[in-house]
């Protein structure tokens, strides 16, 4: 064991954790030293580009790999994203070269060499390289064993595979006293060399990113990762008792050029820039629904009336063309095909009652959300409260695959439901809401708005179609947006500046088409059928 900080750039005061500095080139930077003495089973790191991630994982990796029998893993999400230079693997060759340990490039896995309390060699520890691919965790680390394991850029993973690694992750028994409590874990004899030695060696689940990709919403929902305001600024940190983050950004690394790391991130756009320079959670970069599109789409209540932004003309409710609600069961209707053909979701669906009041000029206005954890037979109870409460014109409800049932039992309650029939997967049924949205015809309630606001733009904003993706809410807006396009589009033909003629050219007419692309010999288009629309409305 080494006793750490010495360097004036470590803060005080000085603490003693364990330490090889054989196979690490410099003593942890203040962030970094935090992330190494966390004595609890989980922790994340990062948040911003430049603050040192990669070589905090690296560095609690090889904390305890002079422990015979010790072993460590350290993942990214694609082999190739394994080997980039400078990434983990290519971090860890200039790190151990020439060290004592061997690397087995076929095993992506260093081995060092150990002591054994009772003398002589010791089961040498090993520090694997690892990478998910298109499969599961689940699928390729199923018989694995692990005290430590690392999620370089955690953001890129489905949050079921962080969770299986929990199932990998145990001590070891020493091999004179190999006893287990009731429990399972292991019982170590004190005055024992060798359970002393084990006994020292933590179980530790650790990850280090980025905001964004598929993984921001359960990471930032996991760590609680929530802004408060410093000195006129929004910082994010960490609020969660047992899951403690450490948020760093470059200026917390030494061993960048920080001036020319900076003005690189400054070239970026404004939200990707927030992110990596700051650690922005607040929106992911990937997202479909953009939340710039909705900074001046929000609406406020003054009293009965509903007012389109800060300054618009105020409406009463008996003013909309219509109020409706969408329902998306838990578990309901079909994913697409590419979605039930590669991915399986994993973890419990929701079930999301979404009502909307449309405008006569039909912009959407989100009124009411609920969403939660029921079985099938509490769905109808839930939509009959929401029918009181919201008195909508119809339900709309998937009636298809799981859904068909709950749409018979609503129907059948008497309800006023409407069917709809998913034949796309949820990238395809989005098209209408997100070019709706994009034209600011979707309302959101003004902050600080109601209860369930948090919970929609947590999913809204952070929701890039992946089909591991939590997206119960998306599908409702998604239904809403089409049921109004379809009502709408003879109105907003005529009003729709890029529907208007003017500006077409000779090669853009109808006239330019060949009759052949026109008519099938059986008198209906090759690339379309009526069956396709009768079939889906």
């Amino acid at each position: 064991m080494k006793t750490l900080p010495k360097s004036s750039e470590v803060a005080q005061p000085v603490t003693a954790i364990h330490w090889n500095a054989e196979y690490v080139p410099h003593e942890p930077q203040p962030k970094q030293l935090a992330f190494l003495m966390l004595p609890h089973k989980e922790a994340f790191y990062g948040g911003a580009a430049g603050g040192g991630k990669s070589d905090a994982l690296l560095m609690a990796a090889l904390q305890y790999v002079d422990i015979p029998g010790y072993s460590a893993i350290v993942f990214r999400r694609t082999l190739s994203e394994l080997k980039l230079s400078g990434a983990l693997l290519d971090r860890a060759h200039s790190w151990l070269s020439g060290k004592r340990c061997t690397y087995v490039a076929g095993e992506h896995t260093y081995y060092f060499p150990t002591i054994s309390p009772w003398g002589g060699y010791g089961e040498p520890a090993k520090l694997a390289f690892g990478y998910m691919g298109q499969e599961s965790a689940k699928a390729r680390y199923q018989s694995a064993e692990y005290q430590f394991a690392g999620f370089d850029e955690l953001t890129h993973y489905p949050e079921a595979d962080y969770l299986w690694l929990f199932s990998r992750l145990r001590k070891v028994t020493c091999s004179k006293h190999p006893k287990l409590d009731n429990e399972g874990s292991p019982i170590y004899e004190p005055g024992c060399p060798e359970c002393e030695q084990k006994r020292m060696v933590p179980v530790r689940l650790r990850g280090a990113s980025n905001p964004g990709n598929i993984g921001h919403k359960w990471v930032k929902e996991r760590f609680r990762i929530e802004p408060v305001n410093r000195n006129g600024e929004v910082v994010y940190i960490g609020n969660h008792p047992e899951r403690p983050f450490i948020p760093a950004t470059v200026t917390d690394n030494q061993f960048v050029d920080q001036k020319a790391y900076i003005e690189g991130l400054n070239e970026l756009d404004p939200l990707t820039r927030a992110q990596m320079k700051k650690g922005d959670w607040g929106a992911s970069l990937d997202a479909r629904y953009k939340a710039h599109w909705f900074a001046e789409r929000r609406y406020y209540r003054r009293g009965d009336y509903y007012v389109l932004g800060s300054r618009g003309t105020g409406f009463l409710r008996g003013n909309f063309l219509k109020v409706f609600t969408v329902i998306d069961p838990a578990a309901s209707g079909r994913e697409g095909p590419g979605d039930m053909d590669r991915f399986k979701k994993p973890g419990k669906s929701w079930t999301v009652l979404t009502t909307f009041g449309l405008t006569e000029d039909y912009n959407l206005l989100i009124l009411d959300m609920v969403r939660v954890y029921v079985e099938a037979p509490e769905i109808l109870r839930l939509a009959k409260n929401v029918y009181k409460a919201q008195r909508p014109s119809y339900i709309i409800c998937e009636a298809a695959g799981v859904g068909k049932a709950i749409y018979q039992t609503l129907s059948k309650a008497g309800l006023p439901v409407k069917p709809v029939y998913p034949h796309q997967d949820k990238v395809m049924r989005s098209t209408d809401a997100l070019i709706r949205a994009e034209k600011g015809q979707i309302w959101l309630p003004a902050h600080p708005g109601p209860a369930w606001l948090r919970d929609m733009e947590e999913e809204l904003f952070t929701w890039i179609g992946h089909p591991h993706e939590t997206d119960d809410i998306i599908d409702t807006i998604a239904y809403a947006a089409t049921d109004v396009s379809w009502e709408a589009a003879g109105d907003e033909r005529t009003t729709d500046p890029d529907l208007q003629d003017e500006g077409l050219t000779s090669d853009m007419t109808p006239e330019a088409f060949p009759n052949s692309m026109l008519d099938s010999e059986q008198g209906e288009s090759p690339y379309f059928h009526q069956s396709d629309y009768y079939g889906r409305y």
